[in-house]
């Protein structure tokens, strides 16, 4: 994956930021209303917005995921013969979080800002920000080869995610310190998986390292460049 001039390449690489919305990362989400301690993902904010800046500074592509759920509606799964997890007296029942046009399935707040107008907003239904989305679709019209993953949850929506990157020949990395879920358990277990065998598990001082070599590289007038430092 290494490129000739430093990590990463500007035209082929893009930053992935999956899920970072009020329901999984806001204290008063659905997430920490169903029970689950959602700080670790709502520590993450800062360092993902540090990494999403200087992605922008960089001129690399900047996509990112919003979960969202059907509830009732979804009756894919309330027809499934076999539960969701078995052995729970609501298996089989769509969360009631991340509705469609909801606050829940809103970008939170700090990272809002962040966006631009020349980003890309994928909705998904499912885990997998590849599964019936158009995100492969704009990854090779642009030409991009490298993935940069940061955001929630880690061993559901972004161990999801990288599998099928990595089974659609994507190089992948995984920003370790700026992926979390709830329980500390799963993280590491999911982040030494992808490690092992669908990309490499990097710390974000070697991204933003590599990230600000790329925007020191960018030339007055080209793209990528900027006139003022944001965020």
């Amino acid at each position: 994956m290494p490129h000739p001039q430093g990590l990463f390449g500007r035209s082929e690489t893009a930053l992935l930021v999956v899920d970072m919305q009020n329901a999984f990362c806001d204290p008063r989400g659905g997430l920490a209303e169903a029970g689950r301690d959602v700080s670790a993902q709502h520590g993450i904010i800062p360092l993902v917005g540090r990494i999403i800046h200087a992605a922008h500074r960089a001129g690399i592509l900047v996509a990112w995921t919003i979960q969202e759920g059907l509830g009732a509606d979804d009756r894919a799964r309330l027809t499934r013969s076999i539960p969701r997890i078995l052995g729970r007296p609501d298996a089989g029942v769509p969360e009631s979080w991340c509705i469609r046009n909801t606050w829940d399935a809103e970008i939170v707040a700090e990272l809002a800002e962040h966006v631009r107008a020349n980003d890309f907003v994928v909705h998904k239904l499912r885990m997998s920000a590849f599964y019936s989305t158009t995100l492969d679709g704009l990854l090779r019209i642009r030409q991009i080869r490298s993935l940069i993953v940061v955001g929630v949850n880690t061993e559901k929506c972004v161990e999801s995610t990288v599998r099928d990157a990595s089974f659609r020949d994507y190089d992948v990395v995984v920003v370790g310190d700026a992926v979390a879920t709830t329980d500390p358990r799963f993280h590491d277990d999911s982040l030494a998986k992808i490690d092992l065998y669908f990309g490499s598990v990097l710390l974000s001082e070697i991204v933003l390292d590599a990230l600000v070599e790329l925007a020191d590289a960018v030339g007055p007038g080209q793209p990528g460049a900027l006139t003022s430092a944001a965020g």
